[in-house]
Formats: C-alpha cells, structure tokens, sequence
C-alpha cells in the first residue's frame, strides 16, 4: 500500500438538495448534490425517495439525511411518511411513520434526536403538536405541544 492510502479520506461538504416541485408542476423525487469545490450539481445514483412528496420536513443526524412527511403526489394527501437517506451507503430506507401526518412543518435535530414542529394536517388544521424521532428506538413520540398552532415556521438551535 501506498503512503496516500493510509491517509483518511475526507468527505468534502456539500449542499443536498431533494423533492420539490417542478416547473412543469410534477412533484420531484430526485437528489442532487452540489460540490462548491468543482462547481457543479450531480444527480445521486440512487433509487428516489419511494414516495414524490413535496412540503417534506428536513434534517440530518449522524450522516443520514431525514425526509418527514410532506404531502404525496399520488393522492394530495399530508404524508407521515419518514424516509432515511444514507449517504455512505447512497440508499434510502423507510423508518417509523410520524403518528401525526403532517405538511409545511419544520424538523430540526436535538440531543441526537429527530424532532418534527407544527405544520398542517389534512381534517385538522394547523398544528401545535411537537413529535421526536429517536433512532436508537426507531419510534416517534409526541412531546409537549407548543402555545401556538403554526404551520411554514423555523426550528432553529440556538
């Protein structure tokens, strides 16, 4: 083995980008990574997320990037689907659906968990409930509700 080779790699950052809404109105179900150091986009080589959804909540923990819930091509419907991109292993994977379905919420990571905020839910309305993912468990669970229903917010760590 070459002394190159006992080097680590280093994975350079990039911007992911997923689902969406097309300019001919179709629901897109397709990755793309952005590399700034070569200034190009490239399609992943993976399968789509299994379900085109657009309003999807986004975050990563621990390298894998978390599609939750968002509103399905197929029917229209709010989707409490949750999906999991490994980009070490370029797949998708189903994990636990959200109890609540839910569009136009925010998802943010907190102390290694998944936490999905607000959002609107098809026969309820705008939402106030706060669910968490907990991928050691592989299960959601509703925690406290916020003061305020509220749906197209931002959950940021401050």
């Amino acid at each position: 083995r070459g002394w190159k080779e006992t080097l680590p790699k280093r994975e350079r950052p990039r911007l992911v980008v997923f689902g969406g809404q097309g300019s001919a109105g179709r629901v897109i179900s397709s990755l793309e990574r952005y590399d700034p150091s070569t200034n190009e986009w490239e399609e992943e080589a993976v399968a789509p997320m299994s379900t085109a959804r657009t309003y999807v909540g986004a975050a990563v923990l621990d390298g894998k990037l978390y599609a939750v819930g968002g509103t399905s091509e197929d029917d229209g419907a709010t989707s409490n689907l949750v999906e999991r991109y490994d980009l070490a292993a370029n797949a998708w994977e189903a994990v636990a659906p959200m109890v609540t379905p839910r569009e136009n919420h925010d998802v943010a990571v907190l102390d290694g968990k998944v936490y999905a905020v607000g959002g609107y839910s098809d026969g309820v309305g705008f939402l106030s409930s706060v669910e968490r993912y907990d991928p050691a468990l592989g299960a959601w669970e509703a925690v406290a509700p916020m003061a305020t229903a509220r749906m197209k917010a931002f959950a940021l760590l401050m």
